[in-house]
């Protein structure tokens, strides 16, 4: 039994970006009950408590609409695609949705739409978010010559093909994108950049001192085009300085956005809806090398004529592992 005068909330714990427990990204989601004052200290506290790579506390502010708050072990973050997927399932699934199927999720990076569906050919449900982008690759790029010295280890710095763009997908979520040839080489990353290494400036306001930079390894399992069924598969790793997270649905929307960009100028986007948009799926494996397969699924639509993004759609599937009580 609590002490008197603790508040109480209930939690569940999740397996995000997965359909199988003990696979996937694991996230913890606090439920704050109405009239329940919960303040940043606390919820930074109850965080760290839970020590993962991110904790989401949802407090509903409306019908079907929701609020999201989403904490690091360190520090609120305006937006990141495990928690926000593994709080679109979790509410989704309790049939808390309106006449469309559709839920509204509030974050720090603006309002996020979502809707549980369960794609062709896939075994289970999963959560779709429209996700809020204001992409931007900045002007310094991480060229072969920059590699060595940017905190990338020895071995991969000398494996990494061509120059790594570094892209945002919203302000304050930045990644470090490192193409590697093969998924042995993958498998041997080690290394990420670090801020103070490099030889030029990062754009703000999408970067500014403290804010999130991620180093994000990848394989494209393709021939310069998507697959038949306009789909581009890749395999990637996730640095957050010397930690690895096992699925990273913020850093797989940056890729993604880099890469259909890419496409659409090579000419190379095959599914054109109308005259006016270019649509590329992407699914993404991450996870495997530290025994927590994930699988993320972004959709990309850009306008034709000059690559600006409409529409970043994360998916994927989340699993409920444990639940309980907790008092502050």
């Amino acid at each position: 039994m609590a002490a008197a005068g603790l508040k109480q909330l209930s939690y569940n714990v999740l397996d995000v970006f997965t359909a199988e427990r003990f696979q996937g990204n694991p996230l913890a989601v606090v439920h704050v009950p109405d009239g329940c004052q919960i303040d940043k200290s606390e919820k930074q506290a109850i965080a760290k408590e839970f020590n993962l790579s991110e904790t989401v506390f949802i407090v509903k502010s409306g019908k079907h609409h929701f609020q999201l708050d989403i904490f690091t072990i360190d520090s609120e973050i305006p937006f990141a695609g495990h928690p926000t997927i593994g709080a679109a399932n979790l509410l989704l699934k309790s049939e808390d949705h309106d006449e469309k199927g559709e839920i509204s999720l509030e974050t720090r990076a603006g309002l996020i739409k979502a809707v549980l569906c369960r794609p062709h050919g896939e075994a289970t449900d999963m959560a779709f978010v429209q996700v809020p982008h204001n992409a931007h690759a900045h002007n310094y790029q991480l060229h072969n010559s920059d590699v060595l010295g940017s905190g990338i280890s020895h071995n991969i710095a000398h494996q990494v093909r061509g120059s790594s763009t570094i892209f945002s997908i919203v302000e304050g979520m930045t990644f470090a994108l490192v193409e590697l040839p093969s998924l042995d080489i993958l498998s041997q990353a080690a290394g990420y950049v670090q801020v103070d290494n490099l030889k030029g400036n990062l754009d703000r306001p999408w970067y500014t001192p403290g804010s999130l930079i991620g180093t994000y390894y990848y394989v494209v399992k393709w021939e310069g085009s998507a697959d038949k069924n306009n789909t581009v598969r890749i395999s990637c790793r996730m640095f957050d300085g010397k930690i690895e997270d096992p699925a990273t649905g913020s850093a797989g929307c940056a890729l993604s956005v880099f890469l259909a960009k890419k496409l659409l100028w090579q000419g190379k986007s095959i599914n054109e809806n109308g005259s006016e948009k270019a649509q590329t799926r992407f699914v993404l494996e991450q996870g495997l090398d530290m025994g927590r397969r994930s699988t993320i699924t972004v959709l990309v639509t850009l306008r034709k004529k000059d690559g600006e993004v409409l529409t970043v759609t994360l998916g994927g599937a989340a699993i409920k592992v444990m639940e309980g009580t907790l008092s502050i």
